[in-house]
């Protein structure tokens, strides 16, 4: 079978060069392997029992870059994506970026839900870093227009580049 040594010149041939860094120098994925070892570089991301630990504004990239859904639920199985969430930049809230079932027989259950979740959005979002901001309301035509407000509050600060409000 060979020895440890020839296992792990095996398991990193060919793999390619990753690009992790702050300073936009490289690293190889010899210098990042997920042995059971820790493997340390001051530029490269940290390994440790096979989780990575990238730096802060590097996880706050690629978060910023995931949908909303996915970013959300990332959000809720890690702490450093729970800390980036706090700053997405992108709040798309409708019925349908929010995963709620359209059902016209249960309208009242619809706005119930919709407000829940924006509600909770809103009140574990920062404020800060939003780009983009989108609220559309369809179907729910009755929402209290305080709770608009307090969203909007939340949203609109200095640095916004999108504001947009659909009410229907």
């Amino acid at each position: 079978m060979g020895t440890v040594e020839e296992m792990d010149a095996l398991s990193i041939m060919g793999q390619p060069e990753v690009r992790i860094t702050r300073d936009k120098s490289n690293c190889f994925a010899a210098q990042i392997n997920a042995s059971h070892r820790q493997v340390k570089d001051s530029n490269c991301a940290e390994i440790t029992e096979a989780q990575v630990q990238l730096p802060e504004d590097i996880l706050h990239q690629i978060h910023a870059l995931m949908p909303m859904q996915d970013a959300a639920q990332a959000a809720c199985v890690s702490t450093e994506f729970l800390r980036s969430w706090r700053s997405y930049s992108k709040l798309v809230l409708s019925v349908d970026s929010l995963g709620i079932k359209e059902d016209t027989t249960k309208k009242d259950e619809t706005q119930q839900d919709f407000i829940s979740r924006v509600e909770h959005i809103m009140q574990n979002h920062s404020g800060k870093g939003v780009k983009k901001f989108s609220l559309q309301t369809y179907p729910c035509s009755n929402l209290d227009h305080s709770s608009i407000d307090r969203w909007l509050q939340i949203a609109a600060t200095p640095g916004i580049e999108e504001l947009e409000l659909l009410m229907f």
